[in-house]
């Protein structure tokens, strides 16, 4: 099995500035044609440093892809340390000093001296020319025989660098896709997940992982080392095990998000939602605009946050919120079928609640979230208790991320399954 590593070369992820995700993002790919990436490392911009972390590589590893300091800037020294750690002097490329000094013609700007630095290499260097930034990348070989590959930090132009050039040099004969399923879940911790789940029976090779990405828990099916059909069907076998246990909590699959699949089970149906919210002030609508064509099947949002919003844009009884208060079952049932009719959609999604850190009482404490979901069959409620610690982003988080469950649950018939959502209520029922 190829032996590849990460390493990612910057003082400002070593301080707090930006973090890597190009680690994750090289895991992906390396993932998807059935190789582990072993290691990720972080060092910064330090001569001494640079080199010893790539001799560290060389007696562990095959491949290393290094991201980051092949900028223009003298904090930017991974070409002399690349250059130093074989031994060798830095030379300019004239070919690639040309095709820096067109590109910023190009966008109508000249190119100053310290740019001409980004087509210096190490004697003997592949270039690794570029048509997304300034700077072309590079490979070495060490005479240990591991390949060192030197790319920009920018995630837009490392993914290019990946796909147009490492990955078909380090695993040019592999034409297969890894044997994958990921299932998302809401609604259920990491740990009682793993807990219902237990006695799973998994065949030897095909590996479950657990991730929490807040406020989900992804649950990540793979085959590892296995060809052709046999690692797709244990995974889908596997998957439904999986499924017969959790499906309750399932909101997507794959690479497919909570509002993508919202969103296409709006448009499989030909349906339209709106929403009215208090607490999320308008996290729910921005999720789901989020999606690419959502013009198809989302039509407006109110974000009624005061009193007076809730009945000037959406109909609420101003009666009804004097007596209920306005996180109260009855006036999120009222929301969610005000913004339905207002926007002429044929699903709502209402959230009120007390996301703190202020603003609670004995009886309805931080925390305290009611949301609904206004439909064809009826309106759908349910309460939310959050604790007041989680803090107020988190408790909008889970809060918006709750509306959408709840949606897309009645959209694919599966509502009946969660036992704390009340309905369908029919008009005049609160």
């Amino acid at each position: 099995m190829l032996r590849v590593e990460a390493m990612a070369i910057g003082d400002e992820l070593l301080d707090g500035r930006l973090s890597d995700t190009n680690g994750a993002r090289l895991a992906r790919e390396l993932g998807a044609r059935g190789v582990r990436l072993r290691r990720v490392s972080i060092v910064p911009d330090v001569l001494e440093d640079i080199i010893a972390a790539l001799n560290a590589a060389a007696e562990r590893s095959d491949v290393i892809i290094c991201s980051g300091g092949l900028g223009p800037t003298d904090d930017d020294r991974t070409r002399q340390a690349a250059a130093g750690w074989l031994g060798v002097g830095l030379e300019r490329s004239q070919e690639s000093l040309d095709g820096i000094v067109a590109r910023f013609a190009a966008v109508g700007m000249k190119i100053t001296p310290n740019n001409e630095r980004q087509a210096d290499f190490p004697a003997g260097a592949r270039i690794l020319e570029t048509v997304v930034g300034t700077a072309p990348g590079f490979m070495c070989e060490h005479p240990s025989g591991m390949r060192a590959f030197f790319l920009p930090g920018v995630p837009r132009e490392y993914d290019w660098f990946l796909s147009t050039h490492v990955m078909p040099i380090i695993l040019p004969d592999v034409d297969q896709t890894l044997a994958r399923e990921t299932i998302k879940v809401f609604g259920i911790g990491e740990s009682a997940a793993e807990h219902a789940l237990g006695g799973l029976e998994l065949p030897e090779g095909l590996v479950l992982g657990y991730r929490a990405h807040f406020p989900e828990i992804h649950l990540t099916l793979t085959a590892w080392g296995m060809e052709g059909d046999e690692g797709q069907q244990l995974v889908q076998s596997a998957r439904q095990m999986i499924l017969s246990r959790l499906g309750r909590f399932m909101i997507a699959e794959g690479r497919q998000t909570l509002p993508e699949r919202v969103g296409l089970r709006l448009k499989e149906a030909g349906a339209t939602v709106s929403t009215a919210e208090s607490c999320t002030g308008g996290m729910m609508a921005t999720m789901m605009t989020s999606v690419a064509g959502s013009s198809a099947w989302f039509n407006e949002a109110y974000v009624t946050y005061s009193n007076d919003a809730k009945s000037r844009l959406v109909g609420v009884d101003p009666a009804l919120i004097e007596a209920n208060g306005a996180v109260s079952r009855p006036v999120v049932v009222e929301m969610a079928r005000g913004a339905a009719a207002a926007a002429g959609a044929s699903y709502a999604i209402a959230a009120s609640g007390i996301a703190g850190p202020g603003g609670g009482t004995p009886t309805k404490p931080v925390g305290t979230v009611d949301v609904a979901v206004h439909s064809p069959q009826g309106t759908y409620y349910r309460p939310l208790g959050m604790r007041a610690y989680w803090g107020r982003e988190r408790i909008r988080q889970v809060t918006a991320h709750h509306g959408l469950a709840l949606l897309l649950k009645i959209l694919e018939g599966r509502v009946g399954d969660d036992p704390k959502v009340v309905g369908p209520l029919g008009e005049g029922e609160q």
